[in-house]
């Protein structure tokens, strides 16, 4: 009786696949690679002989922390490009996080909380929209008088604001991670909140100057963008992103992170031009 032929392939592809497993084993015990051709010796490694290859073979963790826009299209956007690209992603958002109540939320209890090691290629850090507001001082940053409270107003804000958002840029980098990205606050539609960004924005660049691995990247060219041809980047409340305003924040930041190997080069496949700038506008230094 005439055996059934998908029970023949069935068994070809068995006795293919213990003939190799057999071949592989005596050759790595030979101290030998495997014979040119087979499967093992085929298969690439991803970025082999290149420096972004060996980087990224190094440490190929990925991490994404912030506030409410983290937790919601723009954290999402960003952690699938760097999941496609191959890296293990850690993405934690905080509704109201900041640096200006820690305690109210304490962002940077926060960052200490997520997993940054040697393994970490880099963490993605969006924050300061919340921040335009008295900052709630720690023991050691108050006065004489122990005032908790200092005022926007109060010319040490700035001062103390900076200090914070050094330290933490560089508890980052200690930690073990290549890269600090910190995504400067996007422009918002509010006038008056809009105002305060351009201080927290000028602030948080200083603050990563200071810092060995971390690089501050605008996120948006400002507000004129707001109205380009009509697209809705913001929602409602004119400062949280849309989910196009999220796309094309992240758009920015991938345009500008040159140093970091693993942003740079051609769109991820399956992805255009269009669906990486779906308003069409230049980037710029924001």
């Amino acid at each position: 009786m005439e055996r059934p032929r998908w029970r023949l392939v069935l068994l070809g592809v068995v006795l293919a696949g213990l003939t190799l497993g057999t071949a592989r084993v005596a050759a790595e015990q030979r101290g030998r690679p495997p014979a040119r051709g087979s499967a093992q010796a085929q298969a690439p490694e991803p970025g082999k002989g290149s420096a972004a290859g060996r980087e990224r073979r190094q440490a190929k963790q990925a991490v994404i922390v912030g506030s409410s826009s983290v937790k919601g299209s723009f954290g999402r956007i960003i952690a699938a490009d760097l999941e496609r690209w191959g890296f293990a992603v850690t993405r934690r958002g905080v509704v109201s996080a900041g640096l200006a109540r820690p305690d109210f939320r304490d962002f940077q209890r926060v960052v200490d909380e997520v997993p940054i090691s040697q393994d970490t290629f880099a963490v993605l850090v969006y924050v300061g929209v919340n921040d335009g507001q008295s900052l709630w001082l720690r023991p050691g940053e108050r006065g004489k008088d122990g005032k908790r409270w200092l005022s926007w107003r109060d010319p040490r804000w700035d001062e103390v604001y900076q200090r914070r958002a050094r330290q933490l840029f560089r508890s980052i980098c200690e930690r073990g991670a290549r890269h600090a990205v910190v995504m400067l606050p996007a422009a918002v539609a509010k006038p008056s909140l809009e105002r305060k960004l351009t201080r927290i924005r000028r602030l948080q660049q200083q603050a990563a100057r200071g810092v060995s691995c971390a690089q501050a990247i605008a996120t948006s060219a400002g507000v004129a963008e707001l109205r380009g041809r009509g697209k809705r980047l913001r929602l409602a409340d004119g400062f949280h992103m849309s989910r196009l305003g999220a796309r094309h924040a992240w758009q920015r930041v991938r345009q500008r992170a040159s140093s970091l190997v693993a942003f740079t080069g051609a769109a991820p496949p399956g992805v255009g031009a269009a669906a990486l700038n779906p308003l069409g506008l230049p980037g710029g230094d924001g």
